[in-house]
């Protein structure tokens, strides 16, 4: 269900409909911004602006969709943790994004995981430390950052940690 408005929004939020996305279109439209999201299967929220979007051919539906709404920013927040599409989602699709908006000069806010470390280092991890994933996700969303950090430069990398709901 493809919301049509004429008008560029605000923000997008791509994989809107997940546990952290869901959150940040909740926030931004109480917020009074005007913010489109994006999920695999039409989603409700507290936004009616919602877009179907499946990211498992590498992020080209969602250039063109960033292409048609010009939104002023870009949040990433979709992921899959496993199965066939976890390169295509988890690590593709990303790059695809920070091109595209790199490409139209648009802010990219690309969410990762503490997942691309192993753990095993004895004091908080920061910046400059370098990866060591364990698992395949943790590899996907280490290659999402090289791609995203390749294609804009300027994109913000934010590594969250463990996530959880109550819901």
């Amino acid at each position: 269900m493809a919301d049509t408005t004429a008008s560029a929004p605000d923000l997008l939020v791509i994989g809107g409909s997940g546990l952290l996305g869901r959150a940040l279109v909740t926030l931004a439209s109480e917020r009074g911004v005007d913010v489109h999201a994006t999920g695999l299967h039409d989603p409700s929220g507290p936004t009616g602006h919602w877009h179907r979007l499946d990211l498992a051919d590498g992020g080209r539906a969602a250039a063109g969709l960033i292409d048609r709404l010009r939104p002023a920013a870009v949040v990433n927040a979709a992921y899959v943790q496993t199965g066939d599409d976890l390169d295509a989602v988890t690590a593709r699709a990303p790059g695809a994004i920070a091109g595209a908006c790199a490409g139209r000069g648009l802010r990219l806010v690309h969410l990762s995981s503490d997942v691309v470390f192993d753990g095993r280092k004895p004091g908080p991890y920061v910046e400059a430390d370098p990866p060591a994933p364990v698992h395949a996700y943790g590899a996907a969303k280490t290659r999402a950052e090289a791609l995203v950090a390749a294609a804009a430069p300027a994109a913000s990398i934010v590594r969250t940690s463990l996530l959880w709901s109550l819901d």
